[in-house]
């Protein structure tokens, strides 16, 4: 038996084992069955997604579904993976669409944060939700969703809670936190919400197709409607445990093929964060600094260069070839301090099949929650009053001059008629 299909069937006997478990805890239910064939299939299918390459189609063959699709999203019945800021949603082309997304930056600058408020958005908007966090446990998930919620502004933070210093005297007063619980049990405890945590360099990447599989049975999600599994963060992967160990680089490559796969088979929003290289870091900083100025110049000694949204593609540590072959590429970068105890943050897609490539929006952290940044608004309609009046004032000199020419033809006209009427006589 080949390699491939022995960790293709390892990888069914895996996921199967997981699901028995899973379904010890529900043999009176009613619709056991049914719970079983679904949650089974995931498993195999995904499996499947991961082994050998799907045979060729026939393009005939594939216009009806695609048109049925269009037709769906035009419609409106079927959309992406909404996000919760105006701001970016414009730059996404008004969501995450099925396919693979990246978020890269320095570190500290928000991107787990980032990241799980916009998985728990898209939860509370009824998206199946899966977050590996490599680098969280459930105390400190816990304590990040929680201080997204409403009841939780404007002083709870998630740092706070997970170290005892909340509330007001250093002190966590009992009662607030009761109230917090109350909240959370009601607008967090249905939610299709999934959180796998792992050790670091301990979640083997190629388990990830299969888990979309099973998340997808598990809420009998309709094939038109997208799940979102997010990956944070990607250089934290390891290799299959029983193949040989991988280097950092094949590793990320090979985890972010898995996730183009889980994309396709299973119409999933894949969104994969990245950290990035010092000198990519540096860079960043300077471009974030330099907001709303596109391009922005930067000065190394005697040297000056320019700095643009799309010189970052390619930021991710050890993962510049994914970028190039991603639906989109959204980098962040501190621009300054914002209203009150906020960071503004630059947030730029260097790249994106569906939004608007080489632009940028800021957002506001505060270092548990993001919000929309009031500026963003007032720099577009800035933008767009100085490209109106520059519009009308070119309109006025091109009637200016054509009124002129006109003059000038007519002069030029007369002129010549005259010496036609002398040659005449």
């Amino acid at each position: 038996m080949e390699a491939d299909e022995r960790d293709r069937r390892a990888q069914v006997v895996t996921g199967l084992r997981r699901a028995a478990d899973e379904l010890a805890g529900s043999l009176e239910a009613a619709d056991f069955d049914q719970r079983a064939t679904a949650v089974g299939k995931g498993v195999v299918d995904g499996a499947r997604a991961r082994g050998a390459a799907p045979a060729p189609s026939r393009l005939g063959d594939l216009l009806g579904p695609a048109f049925e699709r269009f037709r769906a999203r035009v419609s409106g019945d079927e959309r992406p993976v909404p996000v919760p800021w105006k701001a970016l949603a414009g730059l996404v082309g008004g969501g995450l669409w099925p396919g693979v997304h990246f978020i890269g930056g320095g570190t500290g600058v928000g991107k787990t944060a980032l990241s799980m408020q916009i998985a728990l958005h898209a939860a509370r908007s009824g998206v199946p939700v899966l977050y590996v966090g490599l680098e969280m446990g459930p105390m400190d998930a816990v304590a990040r969703t929680v201080a997204l919620l409403e009841a939780a502004r404007p002083n709870v933070f998630a740092s706070e809670l997970m170290h005892g210093r909340w509330a007001a005297g250093g002190g966590v007063k009992a009662a607030r936190l009761d109230e917090l619980e109350g909240a959370a049990l009601s607008h967090l405890g249905s939610l299709p919400f999934e959180l796998e945590a792992g050790d670091a360099h301990g979640w083997d990447y190629s388990q990830l197709v299969t888990r979309v599989g099973e998340l997808r049975a598990r809420y009998e999600v309709p094939s038109s409607a997208p799940v979102l599994v997010v990956l944070d963060f990607l250089q934290l992967v390891d290799s299959p445990k029983e193949g040989r160990r991988e280097e950092l680089r094949e590793r990320i490559t090979r985890a972010s093929y898995q996730a183009r796969a889980a994309a396709h088979h299973h119409n999933a929003a894949v969104l994969l964060v990245s950290s990035t290289s010092r000198e990519n870091e540096r860079a960043l900083r300077s471009w974030g600094a330099g907001w709303p100025a596109e391009p922005v110049e930067v000065t190394v000694g005697k040297s000056t260069s320019e700095l643009s949204c799309g010189s970052f593609i390619g930021i991710g540590k050890e993962s510049g070839d994914i970028e190039y072959s991603a639906e989109t590429l959204l980098v962040l970068a501190r621009a300054g301090k914002g209203p009150g105890t906020t960071t503004r943050i630059r947030v730029g897609a260097p790249k994106t099949r569906y939004g608007k490539s080489g632009e940028s929006a800021t957002l506001l952290f505060n270092g548990s929650r993001w919000d929309d940044d009031d500026e963003t608004d007032k720099a577009e309609k800035a933008t767009a009053a100085i490209s109106a009046g520059e519009k009308k004032k070119a309109e006025k000199k091109a009637a200016g001059d054509a009124k002129k020419a006109a003059g000038e033809k007519k002069k030029a006209e007369k002129t010549g008629g005259s010496k036609d009427e002398d040659i005449d006589l």
